[in-house]
């Protein structure tokens, strides 16, 4: 037998309370609960401290309680219920086992939120972070490039060496001579030791006449 249980924000604050408390077993404490009432046993359900956790309350939640077929005495009470209240048994039963009545969900400070304003900021940041995570997971890694190994030379390549060119032994090039030193000749005299053919002397003979000498 399965019973759908519908929990509403306008009635069931209190079960709401514990619903959304993920560190309590709803399903299984109503269905133990209801097993008490239709046996006329004892049961108390402990009520922890709701979590502050911020989170939007929906309008309405529904869920579903599995009644065994072993539990036929179970069964057969159920179906003697009025139609259309096995829902709100359910929930009285669940409320009449409870140690305490979690009162502290009829007001503020309990973490959910009523308001639509709020409800599309949670919103917004619930699909911000599910995008963001998505995008993360298909960002692919880079893929790390190996490195080229380096190329081997056979070992019976030739291998070409370019010759350099040396001096022989004791051989240097000569020391350059200082402009300032070089030898000026003054007189006609001089030139007989740098020159001493006919051509040389005409060629002299030009240049001393464009720097306005006798010649």
């Amino acid at each position: 037998m399965k019973v759908t249980v519908r929990l509403y924000r306008q009635h069931d604050m209190d079960l709401l309370s514990l619903y959304m408390n993920d560190a309590f077993d709803f399903t299984r404490e109503m269905k133990h609960s209801v097993f008490a009432m239709v046996r006329n046993e004892p049961y108390e359900i402990n009520v922890p401290s709701y979590s502050a956790s911020r989170q939007y309350l929906r309008r309405m939640y529904h869920l579903h309680i599995i009644i065994p077929d072993s539990a036929q005495d179970v069964i057969k009470k159920l179906a003697e219920v009025r139609k259309g209240q096995t829902c709100s048994f359910f929930k009285a039963a669940m409320r009449a086992c409870l140690s305490s009545f979690p009162y502290g969900a009829y007001f503020g400070g309990d973490g959910f939120t009523l308001s639509k304003a709020e409800e599309t900021e949670l919103v917004n940041a619930e699909r911000q972070e599910a995008y963001d995570s998505k995008k993360k997971k298909e960002t692919p890694k880079p893929k790390k490039t190996a490195a080229k190994p380096a190329k081997k030379v056979p070992a019976d390549t030739e291998v070409t060496i370019k010759p350099v060119v040396e001096f022989p032994d004791g051989d240097t090039l000569p020391e350059p001579i200082p402009f300032e030193n070089l030898p000026i000749p003054e007189t006609e005299d001089d030139y007989s030791g740098i020159v001493d053919d006919d051509e040389g002397m005409a060629l002299f003979d030009a240049i001393d006449r464009v720097a306005g000498g006798s010649r």
